[in-house]
């Protein structure tokens, strides 16, 4: 063995021989922290259509405590062809009897259990506003050549007449090495950008634009 490798085995194995007596205090000797159920991996749990029953929730709740798992996440949805008369409603006194169960079980195996905070995807419904509902940047291009200004106005494109306008966050000039400049400052009112400057330019309008998502394939009684 090379000598310097051997010197550096011999120190570090002085170390932790000097380190060893039974001081929970020491390097290297601390207690374990604690494993809960938190500490643990979870998995999101589908519950299709709700067809489920105490028997089956049963067996696969001991299934997941086995392999390790420290809780699930039920996301109730659309469900199963095939089993329509196994769905359960949601929100049902049905579903919330199965619901209770599965907490209890759960928690008999020192295991958690949480709930989607809406039913489909994605989530919503009639309660959420426009202001709150999803929103998505959409960036508008347009170019400058020979540091000549803009001849296009600045204006929301939108995909269809439904659609609402969409808010203006930003404009962003890009030079032919990629510095950026903000100009939002130079629009004017009619969508014309007073600015310029030499060279090509590359110009990105940036938007906070609606999605028009609503909930797709929610489950049976939402």
């Amino acid at each position: 063995m090379n000598r310097f490798l051997l010197f550096t085995y011999l120190a570090f194995s002085s170390v932790f021989l000097c380190c060893a007596p039974d001081n929970k205090n020491a390097v290297g000797t601390a207690d374990w922290p604690e494993i809960t159920p938190t500490s643990k991996p979870w998995t999101r749990w589908w519950w299709m259509g709700s067809a489920v029953d105490q028997q089956n929730l049963s067996s696969l709740l001991e299934q997941y405590q086995e392999a390790g798992l420290g809780g699930v996440e039920i996301a109730p949805i659309y469900g199963a062809k095939g089993y329509e008369d196994r769905y359960l409603d949601y929100l049902s006194e049905d579903w919330l009897e199965v619901l209770k169960f599965t907490v209890q079980k759960a928690d008999s195996l020192g295991m958690g259990v949480d709930l989607t905070q809406g039913t489909g995807w994605p989530f919503g419904g009639p309660q959420v506003n426009l202001e709150e509902a999803a929103s998505a940047m959409n960036i508008q291009d347009y170019e400058i050549h020979d540091g000549k200004r803009l001849s296009d106005p600045i204006i929301f494109q939108r995909r269809n007449e439904n659609q609402p306008m969409a808010k203006l966050v930003a404009i962003m000039a890009y030079d032919e090495h990629m510095h950026a400049k903000e100009v939002t400052e130079f629009l004017k009112e009619d969508g014309m950008l007073e600015w310029a400057e030499p060279g090509n330019w590359n110009i990105k309008a940036i938007f906070l634009d609606k999605t028009g998502q609503k909930v797709k394939e929610p489950p049976l009684g939402e």
